[in-house]
């Protein structure tokens, strides 16, 4: 073969390779450019938030998977698979529970106006109840508080003028601060919102007088409850990073109910409805007040 005939093979083949590279490009596509990380104000991106929040007319109902793990008092590990059902009118209204595939009760948060509440089922069913303002983790190995929950799925409208902000690479830093007993000023929580639209929250963070963090939220799989409606996560992680607990929460289906507000009865308390505990820990009550 001449050496003419050779690169004319060599030239064949070299754009039988690329047509191929393109042809495996174009069945398999492109990754999407993604677009450029924005910039807000912090008053901005309140705004867009508030805006998402404020698009919700009415309660909401949802219904999933809650799995997760936690560690008992000796150090075991322990995982769990339950049904997961939740039940909210924000600002003040929650109730979640987790139930078996059999339908037994399992666990129950909730808040309404007035108060929180926490039941157990195991060993034996307890109750638990506080004033609103004096709320302290559940008595359970989930240390869940109802406030945390309504906040940790971005239902809660802020208070901008207590917050600052922090710009990182893929997300804008909302960050809420308090003081300790001392007077101190210390960081409470932070919001992590994306810097690329539609600049949902990603991430809510706890933390201690330490600056330890001791609650986490993670908020992905967002998707609108109706055509015009707010986006909300289809996919929520919870964790305790000090305690070893996490709860996932895969939601299968939000849905706006007109009658879920504030007079619906599945946020009075499951104590004031008549139901009989073995334990109750309740400023003037007992498990036998209400017999």
């Amino acid at each position: 073969m001449t050496s003419s005939a050779v690169r004319v093979d060599q030239s064949i083949r070299s754009f039988a390779c690329a047509a191929t590279a393109l042809l495996l490009s174009a069945v398999a596509g492109c990754p999407p450019q993604q677009t450029p990380p924005s910039f807000h104000t912090k008053e901005q991106a309140i705004r867009i938030i508030d805006r998402n929040r404020q698009s919700l007319t009415t309660g909401l109902k949802a219904r999933g998977i809650a799995r997760g793990r936690f560690r008992d008092d000796k150090g075991n590990n322990h995982a769990f698979e339950l049904i997961g059902k939740l039940l909210v009118a924000p600002p003040n209204h929650l109730r979640f529970t987790m139930e078996s595939i059999l339908g037994s009760d399992e666990f129950e948060v909730g808040m309404n106006r007035d108060k929180w509440w926490t039941v157990t089922h195991r060993p034996g069913s307890a109750y638990h109840e506080g004033p609103r303002g004096q709320t302290r983790v559940a008595e359970s190995p989930i240390p869940i508080t109802p406030e945390q929950l309504i906040e940790s799925i971005g239902l809660n409208p802020f208070q901008p003028t207590t917050a600052a902000q922090r710009i990182v690479e893929d997300h804008q830093q909302l960050i809420f601060f308090s003081s300790d007993e001392f007077g101190n000023v210390i960081i409470e929580k932070e919001y992590w919102l994306d810097r690329r639209p539609r600049h949902l929250i990603r991430r809510i963070l706890y933390r201690d007088d330490q600056g330890r963090v001791v609650f986490k939220s993670q908020l992905d799989r967002y998707r609108p409850i109706r055509r015009d409606g707010p986006l909300l996560p289809r996919l929520i992680k919870l964790s305790w990073p000090m305690g070893g607990a996490e709860l996932t929460l895969t939601v299968d289906r939000w849905e706006e109910r007109e009658n879920i507000n504030s007079s619906f009865r599945g946020f009075v308390s499951p104590y004031d409805r008549g139901v009989e505990f073995d334990v109750v820990d309740s400023p003037g009550r007992s498990a036998r007040d209400h017999r």
